[in-house]
């Protein structure tokens, strides 16, 4: 899955409007994605995220995790996932 920052964190090295690859946190599915490289460059953070820190690139856009559910951010940030096209 894709996700991105939402947040700065200085500590971790992660910035807001990066984009990484991620996968859920196998000890915490429901509440974490650990990051696993940088669109485009490949850059491993080594670090997990809580769902209240990134959107999630579902069906062409930007979702954030509102009381479990997957609901589009408005507006839409401008940042794009790698290959995909503005609408």
């Amino acid at each position: 899955m894709k996700v991105m920052i939402l947040k700065t964190d200085d500590h971790l090295g992660v910035k807001e409007g990066e984009v990484y690859d991620a996968q859920r946190y196998h000890l915490d599915p429901h509440e974490k994605v650990t990051l696993l490289a940088r669109d485009p460059d490949g850059y491993d953070p080594s670090c997990n995220q809580y769902f209240d820190e990134v959107a999630f690139w579902i069906q062409g856009q930007w979702c954030r995790v509102i009381d479990s559910v997957y609901t589009p951010m408005e507006p839409q940030p401008t940042r794009l996932c790698a290959g995909e096209t503005e609408p």
